[in-house]
């Protein structure tokens, strides 16, 4: 189990901007090597070699993966927000 989940990186404030991805710059660097630990011990777990370049690869694409779970859950977010905002502007009385 992750010590940070996704849910919880999309409330957080961007803190740093030396990562490409906007989730990872929302980690300080203890988090970052404490997700790293995560994801390497999350590829063994699942049987991945320890070794090169199989454990880099299963790595990367874990990465990968939660980069592209944040964007679904941002917009998803964000959709829910628009509505609400819509609702609202439906049935305020004029």
């Amino acid at each position: 189990m992750r010590s940070l989940t996704i849910k919880e990186m999309l409330t957080r404030p961007i803190i740093r901007d030396d990562y490409l991805d906007e989730w990872m710059n929302k980690l300080t660097d203890e988090e970052m090597k404490i997700w790293d630990e995560e994801t390497y011990a999350e590829c063994i777990k699942k049987g991945v070699p320890n070794k090169f370049p199989e454990l880099n690869a299963a790595h990367l694409s874990i990465t990968i993966d939660t980069g592209i779970l944040y964007d679904i859950f941002k917009e998803d977010l964000r959709q829910k927000a628009l509505k609400k905002l819509n609702y609202g502007k439906r049935y305020r009385r004029k």
